[in-house]
């Protein structure tokens, strides 16, 4: 497997099936696996990853059995994934067309770290600065956080996210 696109999910019912499918879209792009991790949900999350996952046999399905916040649950499913390459992706976002090729182009040419191309559904608890360009733009587009590639050799080797990592107000 080259990539392995990596998902953590809490309560995204509203949003994950275009999520992962913006992901499966692009197979055959890239030799990819996408593994998606429902933080102990207590919406319909769950059901509809275990829909999919029926359809699509290059989804792998985690459930954490209590919520363990992004930082655990993004290191775990680095330590499941199998791709050379990781790329990471908010659960309320999609990949636009050709974003895994992308990024994989990228980290052939010797890049080591790299933002995707993702359209964010979830307007709702985006930075008020982003919120008000994807108002004026018409939409919300952009390359940031929310869509990052890394060696996954390299992201295991240093330890992987650490929790003194995140901000205040977040886990």
């Amino acid at each position: 497997v080259a990539v392995s696109v990596i998902i953590p999910a809490y309560n995204e019912q509203e949003y994950i099936r275009d999520c992962v499918m913006s992901v499966v879209r692009q197979q055959g792009e890239v030799d990819l696996e996408v593994l998606v991790c429902d933080d102990a949900s207590s919406d319909e999350t769950q059901t509809t990853l275990a829909s999919l996952k029926e359809d699509y046999d290059i989804i792998t399905m985690l459930r954490n059995s209590r919520n363990k916040g992004i930082i655990e649950t993004v290191n775990r499913l680095t330590e499941a994934a199998n791709g050379d390459f990781l790329l990471r992706i908010d659960a309320d976002s999609v990949l636009l067309p050709g974003t895994v090729q992308a990024m994989y182009d990228a980290f052939d040419a010797g890049k080591e770290l790299v933002f995707g191309r993702i359209e964010v559904k979830n307007t709702r608890y985006l930075h008020p600065a982003a919120a008000a360009i994807g108002k004026m733009q018409g939409r919300g587009t952009w390359y940031g956080g929310a869509c990052i590639g890394i060696d996954r050799a390299e992201f295991l080797r240093t330890g992987g996210f650490k929790q003194s990592m995140v901000g205040a107000g977040w886990r």
